[in-house]
């Protein structure tokens, strides 16, 4: 190689180094989403912990496939939230967890199915009895 190519891939690299390195000068001095800079802990807010209450198996609600009765659409999973501060009266009618150290709001989310075409809304209990009825009328 000669000098000329020596000094071309020499000054490429280094362009591309104080690219580099004014990027990410520019995203440390950027405020985040939430408009904090990094490093500016004052501003930063607390993420409220989420419970799922679902009374029925995980692999039954997300790998078998569950039709509408009405219009035998695919239903769709969708959830019901409540915030419940672990302070308030009503904190005794939901489940912390034994292990679990919340403290000030929760977020509880109930999920039921939801058909997408005419809006019909089931629990997973109640999804669950009308296949099983469907399954034990189905069988000779």
């Amino acid at each position: 190689m000669n000098n000329n190519v020596k000094a071309l891939l020499f000054n490429r690299f280094v362009l591309i180094t104080v690219l580099f390195l004014a990027l990410v000068f520019i995203a440390n001095i950027m405020p985040n989403q939430q408009g904090n800079k990094p490093g500016d802990d004052k501003k930063v807010q607390r993420r409220i912990p989420v419970s799922y209450i679902l009374p029925v198996d995980i692999f039954y609600i997300y790998l078998k496939k569950h039709d509408c009765p009405v219009c035998e659409s695919k239903l769709k999973i969708a959830y019901e939230s409540v915030f419940i501060n672990s302070n308030s009266p009503e904190a005794k009618d939901y489940n912390y967890g034994e292990n679990t150290d919340w403290k000030g709001d929760v977020e509880f989310r109930t999920g039921f199915f939801r058909c997408p075409n005419c809006m019909l809304e089931l629990s997973f209990g109640e999804i669950r009895v009308l296949e099983l009825r469907k399954r034990t009328t189905q069988q000779p």
